[in-house]
């Protein structure tokens, strides 16, 4: 999977490069980060539907995608984009410090312990054999 943290204070989100499936690394450069029509995504889980995910955020229909996990950002905020099954899904807005993926448990701990973004995902990359590769860093400031 994968580890996106979203640090609030700073405005940055930082995220792995790590791509797997079942317990094989896939890549180690994947960009995991998706820009269209004004939004920027960081997504989780299967990146071969990024652009239904865009497509969902923007006119509010999830029908035509799977289970997902995405941080977007939206005018220079950032916002939690998620669905777990076919009947529900959530959005809303990051006031926060956040993190998703298959290490976000180790990257928030790292994140109360004081550690930026970036070091948090490198935190999780120690723990969470699905995190790895490099460590790319996104600010919403520009």
């Amino acid at each position: 999977m994968t580890t996106i943290v979203f640090d609030y204070e700073s405005k940055k989100v930082s995220y792995d490069s790590r791509v797997t499936q079942d317990d094989k690394i896939i890549t180690d450069s994947c960009l995991k980060m998706y820009k269209r029509d004004g939004l920027v995504l960081f997504a989780a889980g299967e990146m071969g539907q990024c652009d239904a995910i865009i497509d969902a955020y923007i006119i509010g229909d999830m029908s035509a995608i799977g289970n997902f996990e995405a941080i977007i950002i939206d005018h220079g905020k950032a916002y939690k984009f998620a669905k777990y099954d076919k009947d529900s899904f959530e959005k809303y807005e990051l006031k926060f410090s956040h993190a998703i993926g298959s290490g976000e448990e180790h990257a928030i701990t790292a994140m109360d312990l004081g550690c930026s973004a970036k070091k948090a995902v490198k935190y999780a990359m120690r723990r969470d054999s699905c995190t790895g590769g490099k460590i790319r860093t996104f600010s919403l400031k520009g």
